[in-house]
């Protein structure tokens, strides 16, 4: 969808606080396309994977969806391959892996994580406090 120049000038004059938060979420959500882009040539397959479910579950978390260490993930492993460029058997070998390290589970369209560090050291991620996401 485009947004017409005039429209969105008029959006910051007559309301700041809500051009302040889209503009917050499209600044998040470039470094988020930058960090999957290089993510894709710096990980290996498992690190992909491992990367993807870290930064899924502190985006969800970031907006409140979080809940005793889960949170929903409604989609099927083909889905977490095709968009990390993984083959959907490897994809498959990984999750499973998962319950048995005690890192993590992802069944019936809940990703819960146990050992969000171990997971995060895993996938080459510096785990930071997430700031909280506005919701607009």
């Amino acid at each position: 969808m485009r947004v017409p120049r005039a429209a969105l000038f008029e959006l910051f004059q007559k309301q700041p606080e809500r051009a302040y938060d889209m503009t917050w979420i499209a600044a998040v959500e470039e470094h988020f396309l930058g960090e999957h882009i290089a993510s894709l040539r710096q990980r290996d397959a498992s690190q992909r994977i491992f990367w993807a479910l870290v930064r899924i579950f502190e985006r969800l978390k970031s907006v409140g969806m979080e809940v005793k260490g889960t949170v929903p993930l409604p989609y099927c492993p083909q889905d977490l391959a095709d968009a990390l460029g993984v083959s959907l058997v490897h994809t498959n070998k990984m999750l499973k892996t998962l319950p048995d390290s005690k890192l993590a589970i992802w069944q019936n369209g809940i990703l819960q994580i146990r050992n969000l560090p171990a997971l995060a050291e895993m996938a080459m991620i510096k785990l930071t406090v997430p700031e909280r996401r506005p919701l607009i």
